[in-house]
């Protein structure tokens, strides 16, 4: 008997091998490793590529956006600035050359017709003979300003204006009043006087035309800066 039932505990199968074989081999219940694909791992090194090269690229990035609006504003002073002192130019030169014309036309006004009279006329003569040497020599001062601040052609009128001056109304005006002239020759030199000084208003109105100065000019540039 006692062979026997050795033999029989030894068939008897183990409680621990029956519940393996009831669970089979299904290891679904088991934990997996999460799924990584390739594509996965790419866009993720993409990303970090894309953060460190942001984080080297932006400041110089920044810092060359920064050096350019920096140079932007350093040419609209210096624009600025020279659009300013052309402003200069011409006010300047209007003041000039319309204070000369006012004196020479008094000397010619006081000279014939009904305004004539000798007592005003040596005033504006004398007014003119001590003014005029200052204008001229703010007029030659102008005009190498506008060699520097204009074009040659705008600078060469300029002064090509005075040489002028010199010749069609200074000299012909001090010879008359040293003749004692006729008021026909001061009637006929009054008109002179007034069609020199429509050439003065026209070079005035060129020289703002071509500085950009004129009224038109100056809404171009502010549609042109505006937002």
């Amino acid at each position: 008997m006692g062979d026997d039932d050795n033999l029989d505990q030894s068939d008897k199968p183990d409680v621990e091998d029956v519940l393996d074989e009831e669970r089979g081999d299904d290891d679904s219940s088991k934990p997996h490793p999460p799924f990584i694909n390739s594509a996965f791992l790419e866009k993720a090194a993409l990303l970090g590529l894309a953060a460190l090269l942001s984080g080297l690229l932006a400041p110089l990035i920044i810092n060359n956006l920064t050096n350019k609006q920096k140079a932007n504003e350093g040419i609209r002073a210096r624009d600025e600035a020279v659009l300013q002192m052309q402003a200069k130019l011409l006010d300047d030169l209007s003041e000039v050359i319309l204070t000369y014309e006012t004196y020479a036309l008094d000397v010619s006004w006081f000279g014939f017709g009904a305004a004539k009279n000798k007592k005003q006329q040596v005033l504006a003569f004398t007014r003119y003979n001590e003014r005029t040497p200052d204008l001229v020599a703010r007029w030659r001062v102008l005009v190498a300003r506008a060699r520097t601040l204009t074009s040659p052609e705008v600078a060469e009128r300029i002064d090509k204006f005075l040489l002028n001056v010199f010749e069609k109304q200074d000299t012909p005006l001090n010879k008359l009043f040293r003749e004692e002239s006729s008021d026909n020759l001061w009637a006929q030199r009054h008109d002179e006087n007034i069609a020199m000084l429509r050439e003065a208003n026209t070079l005035i109105s060129e020289t703002a035309r071509e500085l950009g100065l004129t009224r038109a000019a100056t809404h171009g540039r502010d549609r042109q800066v505006a937002p």
